[in-house]
This record gives C-alpha cells, sequence and structure tokens, in this order.
C-alpha cells in the first residue's frame, strides 16, 4: 500500500513498486500551500467515482476492484490508488497538478489527523 510521508513541507507520496507500474507513476511531493485538508472516505466506489471520465485517464481501472493512476474529470485531475471495499485517504488540494490524491492506505484515519493537525500548526 501507499504511504504518506508528513514532513515540514507538505506530504510525500510513496508508492510500492506495483502501484508505480499500474499507475505509471512515481514518488511525488505535495507542498503544504496545496493542501486544503484530508479526509477519510469510504471504499464504496459511489464515493469515490463521482464525476471522473473513464475514457479519459493514465493509469489502470479494473473496475470494482482496483484504480491507479491520473483519472480526469470537469476541471482538473485525480490521482488515485485505491483499492475497492476498503477506506481510503482523500488529500483535497488547490495550485497543484491533481484536485484530489486518493489513496488506500494502512490507518486512513490516523494518517488525515496527523496531515489536519499539521496544517492546522501551520
Amino acid at each position: 500500500m501507499a504511504k504518506l510521508i508528513v514532513h515540514d513541507r507538505g506530504v510525500r507520496v510513496k508508492l510500492t513498486l506495483a502501484e508505480k507500474i499500474w499507475s505509471i507513476s512515481g514518488d511525488f511531493d505535495i507542498p503544504v500551500t496545496s493542501i486544503r485538508g484530508a479526509e477519510v472516505i469510504s471504499g464504496k466506489a459511489n464515493a469515490i467515482f463521482t464525476g471522473i471520465s473513464w475514457a479519459l485517464r493514465v493509469g489502470t481501472a479494473l473496475p470494482g476492484v482496483y484504480y491507479a493512476g491520473r483519472f480526469f474529470r470537469k476541471g482538473g485531475a485525480d490521482f488515485l490508488v485505491v483499492r475497492a471495499g476498503k477506506p481510503a485517504i482523500q488529500l483535497n488540494l488547490s495550485g497543484y497538478p491533481y484536485l484530489r490524491v486518493i489513496l488506500t492506505v494502512d490507518f486512513p484515519e490516523q494518517t488525515a489527523q496527523e496531515i489536519n493537525t499539521a496544517l492546522a500548526s501551520c
């Protein structure tokens, strides 16, 4: 599973080798100035994929199972590495190439709280 590392300049997204291959992406940093907040979302597909155009994507989509890569919707793109049916963390962004970053991670509630606490202390 992907890992989020919170540091003083923002959040580092570290993907496993398989996630890098499936998403056609590598590890990346999100600057603190681009993060509006973090929240936990259920693993239900409707909650995650509202407004996404499946015709425009760079990555992998196995509907109902696994989604990895950049998925485009009106106004921008989202980066996803999620397994359907598992809770995920959603980072809401502004001023970054993505509108949202949604990842299935270990302990999403704890990670979201850590990110929101770090944002509040800025």
